[in-house]
């Protein structure tokens, strides 16, 4: 795969954070490295998400401080708090590039995201679960099950994307017909329980 220039800091990050490409990426990275794939225009990212094995969490967590000031301007470590719907189900490291830095991007790593609405953890991945693809050995959360995720939140934002992301899925053949039938059922539901609910954060969640 030919990385286009909008995504290069998406491989960048990667590459500087799992050199051994154990993570899963997932969230707006991985639906720009889709779009990518097959020639789609695609908005410069602003962060990299990925699942993690506790393994790859911990070794992290624990040489974090002796990284390159090149790879590392700030770094926090966020435990799960509040009541549910809770976006991340573990705790999630977030490691910042340095002040001004255009060839990394900001990355999170966690063992398992999601909330109430769509509980996805690192472990329910396999090398050859169908729900992963693969480009330049890193692996991505398929476009399908990243569009349900997206459609289950039913944020204000989630729903806007939508509507821009599910023509141009269908249009470059990122999903079957039994895909795009999945998400526009996720997303009709989530549209009704936002028009019943405006004030919820997450169409789905009570909260």
């Amino acid at each position: 795969m030919k990385v286009p220039e909008t995504i290069t800091p998406v491989f960048n990050t990667l590459q500087t954070h799992d050199p051994d490409k154990v993570t899963l990426c997932v969230g707006g990275a991985a639906l720009a490295v889709h779009l990518a794939a097959v020639g789609a225009e695609v908005p410069p990212q602003a962060d990299v998400d990925v699942l993690c094995p506790g393994e790859y969490f911990d070794d992290i967590c624990a040489t974090i401080n002796s990284r390159p000031s090149t790879q590392v301007g700030e770094f926090k470590l966020r435990l799960p708090y509040g009541k549910p719907p809770l976006r991340a189900l573990e705790s999630v490291l977030d490691i910042y590039p340095p002040t001004g830095s255009v060839a990394l991007l900001p990355f999170s790593a966690t063992e398992a995201m999601g909330g109430t609405w769509f509980p996805t953890h690192y472990r329910d991945f396999s090398q050859s679960s169908p729900d992963v693809v693969t480009y330049r050995g890193y692996r991505f959360l398929s476009m399908a099950r990243l569009l349900i995720w997206t459609a289950r939140s039913g944020r204000e934002k989630d729903m806007r994307k939508l509507d821009s992301l599910l023509p141009q899925a269908c249009e470059h053949g990122l999903l079957s017909d039994a895909e795009y039938d999945a998400v526009q059922t996720e997303y009709d539901q989530s549209r009704v329980l936002r028009q019943a609910h405006p004030a919820r954060y997450f169409a789905r969640v009570a909260a």
